[in-house]
Parts: C-alpha cells; structure tokens; sequence
C-alpha cells in the first residue's frame, strides 16, 4: 500500500538505468516473490524494516554490471559514471529516498560483464482493499508568472507544459544560478519559484536563502524526490511556501502552486 506514481517511477528509473547498461542489447526481468523477513535480518539491514512478510521486486538485466568500488555510492545524490552532461545520477537517489518513504529496503548485486540485479522488498499490505476516490479531482487552474529551477530538461519541459495548460506565464532555469540570475531580471513578473532541492553548481537551499536575500517575500515551493522531513524543517521556518514530492501528477501541482500563491508573497507592482 503506498503511493502509486512514485513507485512506478522508482521501478522505471530502475528500468531505465539496466538499459543504459545494456548498449548493445540485452535481456531485462521482472520477477515477484514474497519472503518472510525474521528479526535478525531486519536487525542487520541498514533500512528500517520490521519483522513480517515482504514483497519482493527483482529487476534483472544483462548488462555490463557496477564494479564494485561503485556500488556502495550508487545511491548517493549526484553520483554518476555516465559522461558529463549525460544526467546527475539523481534517478537511483530518489529510487533510495522512495524506497525509505515505503518503510522497504532495496539491495543491489551485481559483476562486470555478468549483470545486475536491483532487488527491493516492500512490506505486505494484509489489510482491506482501499477505497478508490468515487471521481477524480480536476485540477486548479490560475494565473501569473512561476520561474521552474530544475537541471534535468525533460523535467522543465513537461513542468512548463503542465503550468501553461493551468494558465500559467512560465519562466526557466537549469540550475540555481541562472535562477537567480533570471529571478532578478524578472522578478515584477514572477509570482512564484518551483524550486528543485538536487542540483548541481548550486542546490536548492543555497538558491532559496539567496532568493530571501534579494526578496525576503518570495514565494518558493520546492520539489524533490529524494529527501527528508528533517531537510525541510529548516527551510519551513524560514519561510518556504511548500514542498511536493516527485514525480506528481497535474492535480498536485494545481493544488500546490494555488495553495503557495494564496500565501502572503511579494506584491506585484503595476
């Protein structure tokens, strides 16, 4: 039982991650079992996992394989040994922080040149089956500018498209210096900034104390897939309008950025 779209991401970034790894093709395999998890292996695991029966996901391809000196660090936020600019590597990161978010753990093993298995376990839902919504819920349109800080394009991209179907004028940055940099150019039009948390040159809370510093009214939301309540208690108290997790659905940004614009912010000169 948990949230459907960040498992369905968190199992595609998987999917995606074996085809990189299988340039000349290859074979890749979804298998489920249950397992029953006793006290000594949820002990020893570095996840919070309690004992009881378990889900299994195995995600198998035939690729190249992960030398061992990186898999410990594959999970960890901006590791990547992909070329520059051919991705951050935050797509296992967030595959991580879902998995937490899931009270499940995920493990990796894997040989060079033998391929890789990505296995992760979710804890049964033995519970009644959930009541599905009777209608689902329109989203909400509005508008005024909102500038997008985020360093992977196809996520601008379809963020822009989302925002302008909801009315929206909408502004762009790959990373948290050209937000700033376009933030002060455009601020008599910016309304709101939906602010991504991962980045590199600069991340997200060093770009939203910095936007505070040029205008301690800004409005900012930020977005993530990889982080912790304990990240964003900080940045609730200094005044960030929001968060939304990734990925999210067109409904839940409508409501997110009409929530943040219904806060006090900036005034609008003219």
């Amino acid at each position: 039982l948990g949230d459907r779209s960040q498992l369905q991401s968190s199992l595609l970034n998987t999917a995606i991650n074996a085809g990189h790894a299988m340039p000349e093709g290859g074979t890749l395999t979804f298998a489920t079992r249950e397992v029953t998890l006793g006290q000594d292996y949820c002990h020893r695991s570095s996840f919070s996992l309690h004992p009881g029966p378990y889900v299994c996901i195995d995600i198998r391809d035939t690729g190249v394989g992960i030398p061992q000196e990186h898999l410990k660090r594959i999970f960890e936020p901006f590791f990547t040994t992909r070329e520059q600019n051919k991705g951050t590597g935050l797509g296992l990161a967030a595959v991580y922080g879902t998995v937490q978010q899931h009270h499940g753990e995920i493990t990796v093993a894997s040989e060079e040149n033998q391929g890789t298995v990505f296995t992760f376990k979710f804890p049964l839902y033995e519970g009644p089956q959930p009541i599905e919504p009777a209608a689902p819920e329109k989203p909400i349109t509005g508008t005024g500018g909102i500038l997008i800080i985020d360093d992977e394009p196809v996520i601008r991209i379809a963020v822009r498209f989302m925002l302008e179907d909801l009315g929206y004028t909408v502004f762009e940055a790959e990373n948290g210096r050209v937000g700033i940099d376009c933030y002060q150019q455009q601020a008599d039009s910016i309304d709101l900034v939906l602010l991504d948390m991962l980045m590199p040159v600069m991340e997200g809370a060093e770009c939203f104390r910095k936007l505070k510093q040029l205008n301690p009214m800004v409005r900012v939301v930020m977005a993530s897939g990889f982080t912790r309540d304990a990240d964003l208690e900080g940045l609730q108290h200094e005044g960030l309008h929001g968060f939304i997790r990734k990925p999210y659905t067109l409904v839940n940004l409508s409501q997110m950025v009409h929530q943040a614009l219904q806060q006090p912010g900036a005034p609008r000169e003219g």
